[in-house]
């Protein structure tokens, strides 16, 4: 859960039709429609704030991890699903997720 919202919001310009339908199927994002960036981006912030309003975390940081740039440059990094994440990117979500 903690990942969750910096990862998506990387990953939403990338992929913003999907992300927007979850946006609108899951957390009844878009009324107005508008373009699917903002749409995916508004159900990204409805899940954040169902999470928290349910007691999880939304950062890293509030599982108490380390969230030093070290300690981010040291994590592993994997390829991502809806866009080829380069180390940069990883770590720009790491960052994202403090």
């Amino acid at each position: 859960a903690a990942m969750h919202p910096a990862l998506y919001r990387a990953l939403a310009p990338h992929a913003p039709e999907q992300f927007a339908r979850w946006a609108r199927e899951v957390w009844g994002a878009g009324e107005c429609e508008g373009d699917p960036l903002t749409v995916a981006l508004e159900g990204i912030n409805a899940l954040e704030r169902f999470t928290r309003e349910m007691g999880l975390p939304t950062r890293l940081s509030d599982l108490g991890a380390d969230v030093s740039d070290a300690t981010l440059e040291a994590a592993v990094r994997t390829p991502g699903c809806a866009k080829a994440l380069t180390d940069d990117d990883i770590l720009g979500i790491l960052r994202g997720a403090r």
